[in-house]
């Protein structure tokens, strides 16, 4: 079989690794850029699924099983590639320091503890305990013990080198200009200077929605790019050992004791560009949780494009009219964490039509039962 995966983020490449390791022999990889230097490279790594969310329904439990999939990912990359993503599952912190956030706090605690999360609830004496250089201003936290974070850096870096050693093709600087539908079956992929056939094609290809066939036989959805912000501070003379949220931003603690803060949510069009606006914003809330990154010195900033659904849900399985076309995009903040989940789902896919992990909320055809359903 001859596998063709459109796009070269963390997706597509865990995609194509679960390919391999369940035996296709052809597998290639097109990336319109530089592989995983688009929404993967801007990421934080954050492994938060409890704490991103209220405990229930599909999407918690997609987002929470494919959480658990990372020690064992973490462990076979490393022994595999050598490159270490620095797993770190020490927990997630959330803080609040006004009235509105403490609200905020207990209901979530609420409804969280009551759908079974593992959270606890602290003071503000607690959070400090915890972390020495949060702010004297908090006043209540939560922690998520399950959650933690990823170098996502060298998590592309290493399925990356991972791809390499297992022969996957890799073909980067190939904009895809259009799919090559013959007989109802989509059968290769057109980019300005060559054409790629398959038996099979995979669309993962982040906020690049343009890609997708419009032929009718499949129903249309709302994807758009949301710019995030982030910017990072130089290792000092303070330390942090959580991921640190507050309602108006993050703070992610790297080994290297570098630290990196977010994020901007924008409409921006695909301007994946910094802004004096959105530097001071998001330098703002980190400060908020941490005074002592006031005078920390900033040394990187960068922007990078989420693909957002209309629904706020990926899109996740086959192109329905199409028996060998797949898709998975519009993991939005959520691409890292669930990066190996989506690779096993689509590896079910291709090689035998189904799966066992319910995916039926993030099939494309949910979109054409709202349709009819307003009719």
């Amino acid at each position: 079989m001859n596998v063709l995966i459109i796009g070269g983020g963390v997706i597509a490449l865990s995609v194509a690794r679960e390919l391999k390791k369940r035996g296709i022999k052809r597998v290639t990889i097109l990336e319109k850029g530089a592989l995983g230097r688009e929404a993967s490279f801007a990421a934080a790594g954050m492994l938060a699924p409890n704490a991103e969310s209220n405990g229930t329904g599909r999407f918690y439990e997609f987002c929470a099983a494919s959480n658990r999939l990372f020690p064992a990912l973490a462990d076979e990359l490393l022994e595999e590639t050598g490159v270490n993503i620095e797993l770190d599952l020490t927990g997630t912190l959330f803080v609040g320091a006004t009235d509105e956030d403490e609200a905020e706090i207990d209901e979530r605690y609420s409804v969280q503890k009551n759908a079974g999360i593992n959270v606890a609830r602290l003071t503000g004496r607690e959070v400090r305990e915890l972390e020495k250089n949060v702010s004297g201003d908090i006043r209540k936290g939560l922690l998520y013990p399950d959650d933690g974070q990823v170098e996502n850096r060298k998590l592309v870096a290493a399925l990356r080198s991972s791809a390499e050693l297992n022969n996957i093709i890799i073909r980067e600087n190939k904009c895809v200009e259009r799919l090559i539908i013959e007989d109802g079956v989509i059968t290769g992929a057109v980019s300005r200077e060559e054409v790629f056939y398959a038996d099979r094609v995979i669309v993962a290809t982040g906020a690049w929605a343009e890609l997708i066939p419009t032929d009718g036989k499949w129903a249309a959805f709302s994807l758009r790019p949301v710019r995030g912000q982030m910017i990072g501070f130089e290792a000092g003379d303070f330390s942090f050992s959580h991921v640190i949220y507050s309602p108006r931003g993050y703070i992610v603690p790297r080994a290297d004791r570098h630290v990196i803060a977010g994020a901007t949510m924008e409409d921006a069009g695909f301007k994946a560009e910094v802004t004096p606006e959105g530097i001071d914003l998001v330098k703002k809330a980190a400060c908020e949780i941490a005074p002592v990154l006031r005078t920390a010195i900033m040394n990187e900033s960068w922007a990078g494009l989420r693909p957002f659904v209309s629904d706020g849900l990926p899109v996740i399985g086959e192109f329905p009219g199409y028996k060998n076309a797949f898709i998975a995009t519009g993991h939005f903040r959520n691409g890292i964490l669930l990066s190996p989940i989506t690779g096993k789902v689509l590896a079910d896919l291709v090689l035998t039509g189904k799966t066992e992990i319910d995916i039926t909320a993030f099939r494309l055809e949910r979109f054409s039962a709202a349709t009819a359903g307003q009719n």
